[in-house]
């Protein structure tokens, strides 16, 4: 998916469709009423409600569309906190979640893209590895699938599952030499 810069459509709260009463209800905990602004991933598309001013709808934007890595940090550490903590000040907690779930989302796109690039890069010497017949075959499927469904179980405190971290450190730890097989 392509990062584009996000499109701002201004909607009034009965104009909100119903697929986002969900989101609103059960994510974020608030109803209609309260609705103030929303994103939609798929169209990079920005809802906000109306009411709100010009000049906080461009802050939402720059918040939502942050490409930094740390958003959270102070400005002169090249992060968003101050504005952060104005979202939140003004309209609450469900609008910062909403705007921080948002470039969070983005920031997932781009870390994706990235990854992608990089196994293009990487794939080529892993199939020359696997193709030479003078490197030993360690690949144990059995550690592997193990190591995996372990990891599957681990609690990961939001941080997806250890599974394929555990695959993952296995062979560090055997490229490193700490670990034979």
């Amino acid at each position: 998916m392509k990062l584009n810069n996000l499109k701002v459509v201004r909607i009034t709260p009965q104009e909100l469709p119903d697929s986002y009463l969900f989101q609103l209800n059960y994510i974020y905990h608030t109803d209609r009423s309260q609705f103030t602004v929303m994103y939609e991933h798929r169209g990079q598309v920005l809802m906000v409600n109306t009411g709100i001013p010009e000049e906080d709808i461009q802050k939402f934007v720059k918040y939502a569309a942050f490409s930094g890595p740390y958003i959270n940090n102070q400005e002169d550490e090249g992060g968003l906190s101050g504005l952060g903590d104005y979202i939140y000040d003004k309209y609450g907690e469900y609008t910062w979640r909403c705007l921080i779930d948002a470039y969070r989302g983005r920031q997932k796109v781009v870390k994706e893209d990235m990854a992608a690039e990089m196994a293009k890069t990487i794939l080529p010497a892993i199939k020359e590895a696997y193709m030479n017949d003078d490197l030993p075959d360690v690949y144990d499927a059995e550690l592997v699938n193990n190591l995996y469904s372990v990891g599957a179980k681990t609690e990961s405190h939001g941080c997806g599952s250890f599974g394929l971290k555990y695959v993952f450190y296995l062979g560090y730890l055997m490229g490193c030499g700490k670990v034979k097989v």
